[in-house]
């Protein structure tokens, strides 16, 4: 930001206190200018898909009842519409722009304002703008600027809704910002992400961090140039707080291997102190980069339910994690597996309603006639070996088949008329147990027989469920409210090889939830890979101008 622009901000700052602290209302005047206003305020929002002032007004549906409910009398006094100026000039903390709320119109409105005469045209433009923003402003702070499923097809929102009309209502009765502090998400985590993004904005104006040059891997014992870079770049994101002993910057120390170490951390890399081709690809993400991936994951926040549960199940997709919280504290948490780039695993919120012990998998026609059948043509003992059965349809009553009759070199994947079904046991694919939240999907969680996957620092390899490194574990502690489920009495159900299906009598909400930043509760700020390519298509979505109607038609209320 220029210091041209820092000055304007100022001057916009200072006329809109000044404008809180008149006495004036802006619907104070004669009584034949206020019919005047009432008839331009009628004519104006009873005209559909209507501007104002050059600007798109996106509340074009919801106006008309708004102002006929006060047979169109102005709505909006100008403390209140200067208090609702000065939160729209702050949109920036929410990753949103001011100006996708008529915010440098509704200043020029503002302080153009006449104090002698009455200008209808004027104030009723002024009062339709206000509204509009408001409601379109609150709209996107409740539920999200862009609808994830028109860029993300497998992206299921659990967005918030409350009733617009009586937002507005409350925030011209009782304040603005306090009807908006209601509106916006009410977890910690969106709190503390607007306050990574604040700081991360001034990393970025005042030039970010240096570039650590190309070179050989950096370890510690190291004395090279390009380390004193290195300690520099740690220490403006705080990883590296010491001071090196004199002489010695260049010196790759214990201390800067800690550094790195919890920069690796941060980052979701391997964490050996050592400054090798990821870990020097990630230190030279510009920090106007990490302030667009902060923006972009504030605004997933948004699409989330306000109550995820006392006891809940949170998979964050892009970190390969898994938590289980319970009434606000992380009782357990293990690492994932996900689904590949070609199948990967949707974003969704449903409840487990019950686990299935020594499960069958029934294995999808798809990945039956493209995966699979590639394998038994490469190797005609592949479904003895694994333990499958074949049927000839997925009819309830289909007959199974001798594998060894079929000739599978004359069966192509559109042909493919098969249902294959994997028997218990310890290479069953969804290993000893699975955890059922029935969707449209057809994704859950479950155990695996390749456990050396969960190594892996980057982790996705299903075809769209979740595989969980700790089963039991899991199992055990859903059942904790229910006599009889022990960790022991789960470990010998799965050793009698017998499938058993446990409804819980308390279901436990699962949130698959997709994050490239977020902040821990220890207040440290965590960037991952996009894995997905989702950052980029959101970023550019939301550089878009908001449509028309959607936001406020979908969340008015009843």
């Amino acid at each position: 930001m220029g210091i041209v622009d820092v000055w304007k901000s100022v001057l916009v700052r200072f006329f809109v206190v000044l404008l809180c602290l008149l006495p004036v209302t802006v619907s104070a005047a004669s009584e034949g200018s206020d019919d005047a206003v009432r008839e331009l305020l009628r004519l104006k929002v009873e005209n559909s898909g209507f501007g104002c002032r050059g600007e798109m007004v996106c509340g074009t549906e919801l106006l008309p009842a708004l102002y006929s409910e006060g047979d169109f009398a102005p709505l909006w006094t100008e403390s209140r519409a200067g208090e609702l100026v000065a939160e729209l000039a702050n949109a920036g903390r929410e990753g949103l722009r001011p100006n996708d709320y008529h915010y440098e119109i509704l200043v020029e409105l503002l302080n153009s304002f006449p104090r002698t005469g009455e200008d209808a045209t004027h104030r009723a433009d002024l009062d339709i703008l206000l509204t509009d923003a408001f409601l379109l402003y609150g709209s996107h702070l409740l539920a999200g600027r862009v609808d994830p499923e028109t860029v993300h097809p497998d992206w299921v929102p659990a967005s918030r809704t409350k009733d617009l009309r009586q937002a507005l209502q409350r925030a011209l009765a009782q304040g603005v910002t306090q009807e908006l502090n209601v509106l916006r998400p009410p977890h910690a985590g969106y709190a503390a992400m607007r306050d990574a993004l604040a700081r991360y904005r001034k990393f970025a104006d005042e030039g970010g961090w240096p570039e650590l040059p190309a070179g050989p891997s950096l370890r510690a014992g190291d004395v090279v140039f390009g380390i004193g870079i290195l300690r520099t770049r740690l220490a403006i994101e705080g990883d590296y707080t010491g001071i090196p002993a004199e002489g010695a910057n260049e010196r790759y120390d214990e201390e800067l291997k800690r550094a790195v170490i919890r920069f690796q951390a941060r980052n979701g890399l391997v964490q050996d102190g050592v400054v090798g081709p990821a870990t020097r690809k990630a230190l030279n993400v510009s920090a106007a980069e990490r302030v667009r991936q902060l923006e972009v994951n504030l605004e997933r926040w948004r699409w989330i339910a306000a109550e995820l549960g006392d006891r809940y199940v949170l998979v964050n997709i892009a970190d390969f994690s898994l938590e289980l919280v319970d009434n606000g504290t992380v009782a357990m948490e293990m690492p994932v597996v996900v689904g590949k780039n070609y199948r990967q695993t949707p974003v969704f919120s449903k409840k487990i309603q019950y686990m299935v012990f020594n499960p069958y998998w029934n294995v999808p026609h798809k990945l039956a006639a493209e995966d699979i059948l590639t394998k038994v043509k490469r190797n005609p003992e592949y479904l003895q070996q694994q333990g499958f059965e074949v049927f000839d349809s997925w009819s309830r009553d289909a007959a199974p088949l001798d594998p060894e009759t079929i000739d599978w070199e004359a069966v192509t994947p559109g042909s493919f008329p098969y249902r294959l079904r994997q028997k218990p046991g310890a290479s069953n694919a969804l290993g000893r147990v699975k955890f059922m939240f029935p969707n449209r999907f057809a994704v859950y969680l479950h155990d695996t027989p390749s456990k050396r996957l969960f190594s892996r620092p980057v982790r996705n390899f299903s075809s769209g469920c979740i595989r969980v490194q700790k089963p039991v574990e899991l199992a055990a502690y859903l059942l904790r409210d229910q006599p009889g489920w022990s960790e022991e009495k789960i470990r010998e159900l799965i050793e009698s090889q017998e499938q058993k299906s446990v409804s819980l009598k308390r279901l436990v909400p699962v949130h698959l939830q997709y994050w490239t930043a977020w902040v821990g509760e220890d207040g440290t700020v965590n960037f991952r890979k996009d894995i997905y390519g989702r950052d980029q298509i959101l970023e550019a979505a939301l550089r878009k101008r908001p449509p028309m109607n959607r936001e406020l038609a979908v969340h008015q209320g009843p």
